[in-house]
């Protein structure tokens, strides 16, 4: 009697122990068509993009790569990016009067919530938002006070380079 319920657990043990390996498809990138900007590069993915950023500053020959996740899942190979950055952007900080008619462009001034020398900015959008204490003052571009910008927390910081050094 004990070998006629073995043989069935014994059986039962082995059909449920099979491995089914599930294909992933490879994901394919598609090239983001750019007709005016130049120096960088965008790859598209289901479920990523990854930018690369040539020339970042005269004479740079280092090529920055960077994973934009559009989901909170692992990323084969995200050691191998210059940074990662969640998209979209929630929040971000620029450190130059030239990225604030580019915010306001894109419709996306609302993003702002820190800028070096805000008495630099006369943009009127973005002077109300000031104004309405929307955007913290971060100190001198070349002396940013770091603890106001990390409690401010932003998804992404956007700096300018005059050369590689600084």
């Amino acid at each position: 009697m004990r070998k006629l319920y073995f043989i069935p657990i014994i059986l039962l043990i082995h059909f449920s122990c099979k491995n089914d390996l599930k294909k992933t498809e490879v994901s394919t990138s598609l090239p983001t068509n750019i007709s005016y900007a130049q120096g960088f590069e965008i790859e598209n993915f289901d479920d990523h993009k990854v930018l690369k950023i040539y020339n970042p500053w005269p004479g740079a020959d280092k090529i920055y790569t960077y994973l934009l996740k559009m989901n909170e899942y692992q990323i084969e190979g995200e050691d191998n990016y210059d940074g990662i950055i969640q998209i979209p952007v929630q929040n971000l900080v620029v450190t130059s009067t030239t990225h604030i008619p580019s915010l306001e462009m894109l419709g996306v001034e609302k993003l702002l919530v820190g800028f070096p020398n805000l008495n630099y900015i006369s943009s009127e959008k973005t002077r109300q938002l000031i104004e309405n204490d929307e955007i913290k003052e971060l100190g001198k571009n070349e002396d940013i006070n770091t603890e106001v910008l990390i409690d401010l927390s932003p998804d992404v910081v956007v700096t300018f380079a005059v050369e590689g050094g600084n």
